[in-house]
């Protein structure tokens, strides 16, 4: 069945001007994934974009680069071994409840021993909300689209530390049917990232989406921003691996909050991979609790993998879930 989130206004007099019930729908709309209370848009931004992170809940900075680096970690790319990797990724986020789409394409690259590239495309397409007034009537639907594009730059400050800059491009579309003076809003954003990496430990820290507002006509909403520390370690089990990782995360801002995951992998004969974790977070603020599991393949180059999240009975994360398929060499 088709879901649809229906949201009703009071009845306002004749005088109360109509844009007004428009902007406090696009401001429910922005508050409804329960993410933030703070003015908060483009949520999105903080969701794990592909099946590994997703499967280990949600770390992503302290951890081996991948086609997705550029949205996780672009300091990590100088680390890597292949040359190129490139990936597409799709987010079923809350089919229980908003039941929206998250589409990605990442691609990143060596460009010599010391310095890498990333490049990353991010799309999401929320459900239709319909807007009804006091009576009862439709007065409009919003099929609300959000992007963004990326470009990262990471160079090797040492053997072992790397920086990096990512510039980031946001374009956010409330996509309102009726007539009203809601425009779309834009902002641009970087993220500033450090990577260290020696044998088998990984460290990485990250600031990330810090930048201008978004403005939809009347009101700012600012940039969900975020530093997130972690790290993993690689532990060699014959021609296998295990990879157990942590990360913890400051959400920045009025109604500021710690979270953070927990997260495992196994590895075997880097042809399979098995991986579960936690992620913790303060409910009212951020995503809600929730644990994930997830299981990949690789072969000649080609990974496909996939994670499902598992929470409360009440929770709209149930039944997430991320695919991502890739290829490196």
């Amino acid at each position: 069945m088709n879901r649809k989130m229906i949201f009703r206004f009071p009845h306002f007099p004749m005088s109360f001007p109509r844009v007004a019930c428009r902007l406090i729908a696009i401001f429910v709309l922005f508050l409804s994934e329960a993410l933030y209370a703070n003015a908060q848009s483009a949520q999105y931004l903080l969701m794990p974009t592909d099946a590994i992170s997703s499967a280990i809940g949600g770390i992503s900075v302290g951890i081996r680069p991948d086609a997705y680096s550029v949205f996780n970690n672009t300091a990590s790319l100088v680390f890597t071994e292949n040359k190129i990797s490139a990936g597409a990724s799709f987010v079923n986020w809350q089919p229980d409840g908003i039941g929206s789409k998250l589409y990605s394409l990442g691609i990143n690259g060596k460009l010599n021993k010391r310095m890498g590239l990333g490049i990353g495309v991010r799309y999401m397409s929320y459900s239709s909300f319909n807007i009804y007034d006091g009576n009862g009537n439709i007065g409009g639907s919003m099929s609300p689209k959000e992007f963004d594009i990326n470009l990262g730059y990471a160079v090797k400050i040492t053997d072992y530390l790397s920086g990096s800059l990512t510039l980031r491009y946001i374009s956010s579309d409330p996509n309102v049917t009726e007539e009203a003076d809601i425009k779309k809003a834009s902002a641009f954003a970087v993220d500033l990232e450090l990577m260290f990496s020696k044998n088998c430990w990984n460290f990485g820290i990250a600031y990330g989406n810090l930048g201008s507002k978004l403005n939809y006509g009347y009101i700012n909403y600012n940039l969900p921003s975020a530093v997130k520390a972690g790290g993993s370690y690689i532990l060699p089990l014959g021609k296998s691996k295990f990879i157990p990782a942590v990360e913890i995360d400051y959400i920045t801002g009025k109604n500021s909050c710690i979270g953070g995951g927990l997260g495992v992998e196994f590895k075997i004969v880097d042809i399979i991979a098995i991986r579960a974790g936690y992620h913790l977070a303060d409910k009212e603020k951020t995503i809600p609790n929730y644990a994930s599991t997830g299981l990949g393949i690789n072969f000649g180059g080609i990974a496909l993998d996939v994670s499902y999240w598992v929470a409360n009975s009440d929770s709209p994360l149930n039944n997430t879930m991320c695919f991502s398929l890739g290829y490196k060499f």
